[in-house]
């Protein structure tokens, strides 16, 4: 079952749901509780191996290159 995020339209605050995908993603905001929330796009960055594994050089964006990569931060 995935995990979805959802902005509230009030707050600002974002809050994640492990849901179904047919699911209604009706969800009360856990900071203020308003029901005015909206299901962002959300990117999925799964990390494996050490360090040491990642590759260095050249990368998918142009800070990689330089020893910090917005990917894996």
């Amino acid at each position: 079952m995935p995990i979805f995020e959802y902005r509230c339209q009030d707050c600002d605050k974002v809050a994640e749901y492990l849901e179904g995908r047919s699911a209604k993603g009706v969800h009360a905001c856990p900071a203020c509780g308003s029901k005015r929330t909206r299901r962002i796009f959300s990117t999925f960055a799964p990390q494996s191996g050490s360090q040491g594994d990642r590759p260095s050089g050249k990368g998918c964006f142009p800070q990689c290159g330089q020893g910090r990569c917005p990917a894996g931060e």
